[in-house]
């Protein structure tokens, strides 16, 4: 009995240093244990069972009878780890748990690490004389899941990147319009022959608004207010140089030394010049951008003339336009760093208004959703 009981301890001990491991390696990275926090608790509960165990043992090996109750309590605690693995195990990404229509299919690999060595050592453990293999074999399932769980975790990850690398070449794409580059470009090609330094002029907007775009959408940090309402005016400038577009901008600038997430206020801008000032027949279409400051945030609102009552501009369209990937993106970027985004509607117009935190707010929330 001395010799099984020695044997177990000694199985006990070596499955307490390889949770130890485990979990070390969960706790040291902030993300992975916030995405697996239920394997976290498996662990532990393992690790009290087979601390129950252990002391249970000793007795047995200064001649005395094992402890009842710490057995007990070291069966309650490994009872509890086994659902909390079966939950990690089974549990969609939402935390949710969910056999049918899963969002997220069972890894093969995963079902058969969290079941299989438990159930091979529960076939043996009657052939060894008493060796008690139950909570190695546990504690080899924990190890496994968390590898796999990880893994799966870092997959997930690098889907998630890609993602938002897709969804940045979209925005790119959205905000480079061929059409829009095609009547720039025409424009330029007039001006060439009628007014050389206004189509230089309008070439070098071009360039300016090309290079904020692929910028912005390469940085992770807040720019200046002057840098967007550059790119601004830029924008603004290239429409303009087409005569045929026709619409004046506006400029109610209260606030102006503060921090944006970059490619906020510009996709507003240029929202509001093709389906606000662009859409009236008159040529007396638009565009007002505004910034007032209102202490820890400073509010920015883009208004548009609309259509006119003879334009018909219809809601629909502006529900086509905040489909959009533009807005879209704005309102994402917007959350991600503290600030909001509302866009208003209506027969007079549309008015999009955004709350942009002050710096010293803006810095805790500097970190885009990737």
């Amino acid at each position: 009995m001395v010799a099984e009981a020695a044997a177990s301890l000694a199985l006990n001990v070596s499955s307490l240093v390889m949770l130890a491991l485990a979990f070390w390696q969960l706790v040291a990275e902030p993300e992975t244990r916030r995405e697996h926090e239920r394997l976290l608790v498996a662990a532990l509960l393992h690790g009290g069972a087979l601390v129950c165990k252990v002391a249970s043992e000793v007795p047995v090996l200064d001649g005395d009878e094992p402890h009842v109750l710490l057995r007990y309590f070291a069966l309650v605690l490994g009872a509890c780890s086994a659902m909390a693995l079966a939950v990690c195990v089974l549990a969609d990404a939402d935390g949710r748990m969910r056999l049918r229509d899963r969002a997220t299919p069972l890894s093969p690999a995963l079902v058969g690490w969290s079941v299989g060595p438990l159930a091979i050592a529960s076939a043996i453990t009657p052939l060894l004389g008493g060796v008690d293999i139950l909570g190695m074999s546990y504690a080899v399932s924990l190890c496994m899941v968390c590898l796999l769980l990880q893994r799966e975790y870092e997959r997930e990850l690098a889907h998630r990147e890609s993602e938002v690398e897709n969804a940045q070449s979209k925005v790119l794409a959205e905000q480079m319009s061929p059409h829009f580059l095609f009547n720039t470009l025409t424009s330029i090609t007039s001006l060439c022959y009628t007014d050389p330094d206004a189509a230089a002029s309008a070439i070098a907007d071009l360039s300016g608004y090309l290079r904020g775009n692929i910028n912005a959408l390469s940085s992770d940090e807040p720019i200046p207010f002057e840098t967007e309402l550059s790119h601004i005016r830029q924008y603004v400038a290239l429409e303009q140089a087409d005569s045929a577009r026709v619409f004046s901008m506006e400029y109610d600038l209260e606030a102006g030394s503060f921090s944006i997430p970059p490619l906020t206020i510009q996709p507003l801008v240029e929202n509001a010049v093709k389906h606000g000032a662009l859409a009236r027949d008159d040529g007396l279409g638009w565009v007002r951008l505004s910034t007032e400051d209102r202490g820890r945030f400073v509010r920015v609102v883009v208004e548009d003339s609309g259509a006119g009552a003879d334009g018909g501009r219809a809601t629909g369209e502006h529900g086509k336009a905040h489909d959009g990937v533009g807005l879209r993106s704005v309102e994402r970027r917007l959350q991600s760093y503290g600030g909001s985004l509302r866009v208003e509607f209506g027969e007079d117009g549309g008015r999009a208004c955004v709350l942009v935190p002050r710096e010293e707010e803006l810095r805790r929330h500097a970190h885009f959703d990737r």
